[in-house]
């Protein structure tokens, strides 16, 4: 924001949102005491103002804040008056110079424009839903880890808990309208692959982009992206302490610091550290061990030449959870009566072993250069590498063991192992130029450019011992050693190389009426090779988008908007078979080199609107996506991509300030899913899809009752869930919940404040994810606290 003041005995004040251009700023010909009050009304709320982009404003409260403009309210008029001690003074004596009051265009929940360059409009004038979740939240929430995140997005969660009696769900396995995602998540809006938990200690907002993203991010899944907004080095000196401890074992500490460095110009350089170890609510031995470390140094700041480069680096040592069994679950029976009455299980039971855990280690490291163009024009350039290692065991309970005894105590489950050890990298080097000009009346706003990427990974062939652990009580689980795991040598190797173009173009025909659209070629070949074979592929993927755009007022937009996108054979497991297996079919998987890609279509229609001066942004759309060449068992037997999958539904979205002391983040999800050509896809043979709920909703608000003391609360409701795989008799569907939470703070000083936060504060039982089969299920966190110490300095 820029307040300019000119001329005699006026002041002209203006509104200039970050990353937008000079020529579309919003002019306010407000009198001096109201233009004050308007910066009151911006600002005067925030206990620190944090960007993605710019330094952070710490140390005043919102009292303060808004005593402070008062000041400047009762002043401005004084000052806009003609020269009162010299009534001769000249009028160019009388001009006040310029004034620049500095913020940020992304404020508290709202945020306003997005982090890719191929969005080159606000997020009120792009065509697609769009949820941002900003660090504020984040750090209200405690949120740790992208799955915590993402809680705050309806429609979408970690509802899997992994195949019918195969391996469990691990790291962020988020499935969003009906379809994985795990492979559709990205750091900077670069791909980032494996299986792992994300800790967020590193993220400044995650956006979620709903919807085939094909055009922007290249081959991806048909339900859309997310992407993780890196924290870079500002201008500016501030640092973040927090220190927290709870229920279940919970220890975590973080620290963001940012400095200028005296000794080179405009640059400067930022540290976040983070350490955690914490166990799970409600459940034994479950484990979280982690710690991270991400300099970042930037150069250049506020010249047209910028270097940003930026490396992070997290170890975790956990311990997994592969669930509980259903036994007792409404709807179990096992096709036997004495299941049938089986009382259920203590849901803090651990079926694992001793040897269980889910080690990795993440190394990332990326350079950027910016450069704005005398034209107007901005270049930009990223080269990344990142790996990513994962050793994983996971030991579970699965079928019950015959004969079954009518007595509970009694029965017992046998037990089965997953284990993995694997290894992701990725090497990409991405330019960009974003550009504006006019054609007769019509203006361009351009992004294009081109993304050279290879994607690398290997499977570290193993082998266990023993083969198999002895069954275990249902009731009482015992625990124990499981197995031994060395590596064998036999390991696979796949590839995937991308050469990428693509052009985005907004166009604006008149002050109303805007036109955009996308296209991009991803021309991919796919290599793997295990002992046995080596198979390849190689396609060209065309995918686009276009949308129109009216904007009936300066503060909303109307919107429709088609896309297509793409996802290749192979593209999630980097592994290719010459012929596909019911198995992968039952998985989900197309690994069969001979197939062609999956295609998403998706139609929009949407309306976006920023109320109560602009600080609240409310969204609706409508939106149907179809999923084409869905592989399927035809009539002789053979595998055909002959299926079809569709989901729509309502999008409902509300981020910001409704006043100067309350902010909101909520979302509404409505989807109805079917299989309109091919097999059910759910236990029950009806015709929806699995682990998509019907209804889901999530809220999170919080109020300032005082300069010192902020209360919050939110909640989730979900209407359920059908899982895969028929005929096993074990729970199709998942109950319907509501769960919520709450939090407290206080502000000392500028310096320190305290703040409380209660998870599941009724202690629901709720089943957050079950298995593919019915077997087990995860139980969703149960009631806990914590309480963490915050210091800026």
């Amino acid at each position: 924001m820029s307040m300019s003041t000119t001329g005699n005995a006026a002041m002209r004040f203006f509104v200039l949102q970050r990353g937008q251009r000079k020529d579309r700023k919003q002019v306010l010909n407000y009198p001096p005491t109201e233009a004050a009050i308007f910066l009151i009304e911006r600002l005067g709320s925030m206990a620190y103002i944090k960007g993605r982009k710019h330094q952070t404003v710490r140390g005043v409260t919102g009292s303060a804040a808004y005593g402070l403009l008062t000041g400047m309210a009762l002043s401005l008029p004084v000052l806009a008056q003609p020269n009162a001690a010299n009534p001769n003074a000249t009028q160019a004596e009388q001009t006040l110079s310029e004034v620049q009051v500095i913020g940020d265009e992304n404020i508290g929940y709202k945020v306003n424009a997005l982090s890719s360059d191929k969005f080159t409009q606000p997020v009120l004038d792009t065509t697609q839903t769009v949820t941002i979740v900003p660090q504020q939240v984040m750090r209200e929430q405690t949120a740790s880890t992208l799955t915590d995140v993402l809680r705050n997005v309806s429609g979408m969660g970690t509802f899997s808990a992994g195949e019918g009696a195969g391996p469990p769900s691990m790291g962020d396995a988020i499935i969003m309208r009906g379809f994985d995602a795990k492979d559709s998540i990205y750091v900077d809006n670069v791909r980032d692959t494996g299986t792992i938990s994300r800790d967020v200690f590193n993220t400044e907002a995650v956006e979620v982009f709903k919807g085939p993203a094909g055009t922007d991010a290249g081959r991806s899944a048909p339900n859309g992206a997310i992407n993780l907004v890196t924290k870079q080095a500002r201008k500016g000196n501030f640092s973040d302490l927090s220190i927290g401890a709870g229920t279940a074992r919970y220890k975590r500490s973080t620290l963001d610091l940012n400095r200028e460095l005296d000794g080179l110009p405009n640059a400067a350089f930022r540290l976040n550290l983070m350490g955690e170890d914490a166990g799970v609510a409600g459940r034994d031995r479950i484990t979280n061990r982690r710690w991270g470390i991400a300099p970042a140094l930037a150069m250049g700041l506020g010249t047209p030449t910028r270097t940003y480069l930026n490396v992070q680096h997290v170890r975790q040592n956990n311990v997994p959870d592969a669930g509980i069994p259903t036994v007792g679950l409404s709807g179990f029976s096992g096709n036997y009566a004495p299941l049938g009455n089986m009382p259920e299980p203590r849901r803090k039971n651990f079926y694992g072993s001793s040897s269980d855990r889910d080690k990795s280690e993440s190394t990332m490291a990326t350079l950027r250069f910016e450069h704005d163009l005398a034209s107007g024009a901005a270049l930009r350039n990223t080269t990344r590498w990142a790996k990513t290692s994962q050793d994983f065991l996971a030991t579970f309970s699965a079928f019950p063991v015959m004969p079954i005894s009518p007595d509970p105590n009694a029965l017992m489950l046998q037990r089965q192992m997953f284990s993995k050890d694997v290894s992701n990298e990725i090497y990409t080097n991405q330019t960009n130029l974003n550009t504006e000009f006019q054609t007769g009346a019509l203006t361009h706003e351009v992004s294009m450019g081109l993304e050279l990427t290879r994607e690398q990974q290997i499977n570290y062939g193993q082998q266990r011992t023993p083969t198999a652990l002895p069954p275990i009580n249902a009731q009482n689980p015992s625990y124990g050693p499981g197995a031994n795991i060395v590596r064998t040598g036999e390991n696979t190797r796949g590839r995937t190389d991308t050469l990428a173009l693509y052009a985005f173009d907004t166009i604006k025909l008149d002050a109303r009426w805007q036109l955009n659209g996308g296209l991009r070629l991803d021309r991919y070949k796919t290599t793997f090779r295990s002992v046995n074979d080596s198979i390849s592929a190689s396609d060209n993927l065309l995918t686009w988008k276009a949308g129109v755009l009216y904007k009936p007022a300066s503060n909303g937009s109307m919107y429709a908007n088609y896309a297509v996108a793409q996802q290749p054979p192979g593209s999630s497991t980097f592994s290719l078979v010459n012929s596909m297996t019911t198995m992968d079919l039952v998985r989900g998987i197309v690994t069969d080199a001979n197939m062609k890609p999956q295609k998403a279509k998706t139609v929009e229609l949407g309306t976006k609107w920023e109320l109560f001066n602009r600080s609240l942004l409310l969204t609706g759309a409508l939106f149907r996506t179809d999923v084409d060449n869905e592989v399927e068992i035809d009539s002789s037997g053979e595998f055909n991509q002959i299926g079809k999958k569709r989901v729509q539904g309502l999008e409902l979205s509300a981020s910001g300030s409704i006043t100067r002391d309350w902010d909101m983040l909520a979302s509404y999800t409505y989807q109805k899913t079917k299989v309109v050509r091919g097999v059910s896809a759910v236990a029950d043979g009806s015709s929806g899809l699995g682990y998509a709920p019907k209804n889901s909703l999530s809220l999170w608000s919080t109020y300032r009752i005082s300069g010192a003391a902020t209360v919050g609360a939110g909640g989730r409701y979900d209407s359920g869930f059908k899982r895969w795989v028929r005929d096993y008799p074990s729970p199709e569907q998942t109950p319907s919940y509501w769960t919520m939470d709450a939090m407290a703070s206080y502000r000392f000083n500028a310096q320190t404040d305290l703040q409380l936060n209660v998870f599941n504060l009724f202690d629901k039982q709720y089943v957050a994810a079950i298995n593919h089969l019915g077997l087990r299920y995860i139980p969703g966190l149960g009631r806990s606290a914590r309480v963490t110490l915050n210091f800026q300095f």
